[in-house]
């Protein structure tokens, strides 16, 4: 029985950032994304490794609704290109943008969002539920405290 020549060239993924990528390039790529992340800085290199697997891609449009204050928090997420806006009840926007994140407190905490986002320029996130929260949980600790407010304000980038 004669078999097919196997094909010997890496797999690759595409990538609307340029030409065909290979999954070592993505995959650095998207640690380097996540290692921008103010709360999993304090994360070794290989337990932020071991959560790659666990976060989703996702492209969402402008003018899209991610997160409404008051409502159980479904997601952590982080931005890896555009921009978000993060309005809260008192009236407060912040810009969130590559390397800032939103979610983490409600996430981790199993409680409420405390901004309403929504998508300013066609952004690239990298998501995680509740399932794959979970993964997180498990390394069996939380870094520093801070809440989704303090993100994002530490680079002064407030709206009045």
């Amino acid at each position: 029985m004669a078999f097919a020549k196997a094909d010997h060239r890496p797999w690759r993924l595409r990538d609307d950032r340029g030409p065909e990528r290979g999954v070592v390039s993505v995959l650095r790529n998207r640690f380097a994304e996540l290692r921008a992340a103010a709360e999993l800085a304090a994360y070794s290199d290989r337990e932020l490794l071991s959560l790659l697997p666990y976060f989703d891609e996702v492209r969402p449009p402008a003018g899209r609704r991610l997160a409404f204050e008051g409502r159980s928090g479904t997601a952590y997420l982080v931005v890896a290109q555009g921009r978000l806006q993060a309005w809260s009840g008192d009236g407060e926007c912040r810009t969130l943008m590559a390397g800032d994140s939103f979610g983490w407190n409600a996430m981790w905490e199993r409680g409420l969002n405390d901004a309403t986002v929504v998508v300013e320029t066609d952004a690239r996130l990298l998501v995680m539920g509740h399932a794959q929260f979970r993964a997180l949980k498990a390394l069996g600790r939380r870094p520093a405290e801070r809440s989704d407010a303090e993100v994002g304000l530490a680079d002064s980038r407030v709206v009045a």
